[in-house]
């Protein structure tokens, strides 16, 4: 079932600012400790965050400054462990049974892989464990990856399940691409990244459009799958850095950034903006329209 986007509020404030950060002394400490990709439990009281080197941590939401914790065990994933996506499939998720999906980025010479995991975070206790639940290559499921930049971004395709499908983002592309939650392609159709390039950092889907982060841009694209990926919007972020990951909470006019460290002198971060822009009744940028390169690609063979 569809989920509706409730209307943002009227507000004199800009419509995406800057309001804080999360876990900020976290990941201050441990500067080994990358912020990746993103997702947002169900209940809204943590994030998980995904990161580039194995480790999977768990973001406290009710308490910004306590109650993170951090879990890495490169054994169960066999090595493959490059994450920069992560998603809920919200009807799979429970408080007794917390389901989410990881990624491993892959390139043209590295498979990528989808995994399910089952986990367990106990902020008072600051504790957590990950245990996998299935594993699936992605390589039948995609183009072949040309390069060394793979899937960057992961985001649940809202409303679809048994299997569940999955928004996927290119980096050397930018293009994003619809896979299922049995490790296989959903159709010949994608979409381009929404500004018409290449390094796409993060996306997320709302139930009715998808929303792309470009980090080294500072730009939010959203586009509308529905009418053929065009674009409703090009955003700039205020007080940006190179983002990974995005998470939108519009029930509560909220958007999560997670910020990569940055050549290992800077520590991750991952921040929080108001947000209220809204594309309801947006027309296409005439400029932005789906191009018909994007329908008809070749998988890659198996």
């Amino acid at each position: 079932m569809m989920t509706r986007r409730p209307t943002p509020r009227p507000t004199s404030k800009p419509p995406i600012s800057f309001k804080s950060f999360i876990g900020n002394q976290f990941f201050n400490d441990e500067r080994s400790n990358e912020a990746s990709g993103l997702a947002l439990a169900p209940d809204k009281s943590h994030l998980i965050v995904v990161s580039d080197n194995g480790k999977i941590f768990f973001l406290n939401l009710l308490d910004y400054n306590s109650g993170h914790c951090v879990w890495e065990n490169d054994d169960i994933f066999n090595d493959n462990t490059d994450f920069e996506g992560v998603a809920i499939v919200n009807t799979e998720w429970s408080q007794n049974d917390k389901i989410a999906y990881l990624v491993h980025e892959g390139g043209d010479d590295d498979r990528p892989y989808l995994y399910k995991i089952r986990y367990t975070y106990n902020p008072n206790l600051d504790s957590c464990s990950v245990e996998l639940v299935e594993s699936h290559s992605l390589r039948g499921a995609l183009p072949c990856l040309t390069t060394s930049d793979g899937i960057e971004s992961l985001t649940w395709k809202v409303g679809t399940s048994n299997p569940a499908v999955f928004y996927v983002g290119i980096q050397d592309t930018g293009r994003v691409y619809d896979i299922t939650s049995d490790g296989s392609s959903n159709g010949d159709v994608c979409f381009e990244s929404g500004i018409g390039r290449d390094d796409i950092s993060g996306s997320y889907h709302d139930g009715t459009y998808l929303w792309s982060v470009f980090g080294e841009e500072g730009e939010l694209a959203v586009i509308d799958p529905a009418r053929g990926g065009c674009t409703l919007a090009v955003i700039d972020i205020p007080t940006q850095w190179d983002t990974e990951g995005l998470v939108i909470d519009f029930e509560n006019d909220l958007m999560y950034l997670a910020v990569d460290e940055q050549g290992g002198s800077d520590p991750s971060i991952v921040a929080v903006y108001d947000f209220t822009y809204n594309v309801d009744n947006k027309e296409c940028i005439s400029n932005m329209m789906p191009r018909r390169s994007c329908t008809g690609f070749r998988l890659c063979s198996r």
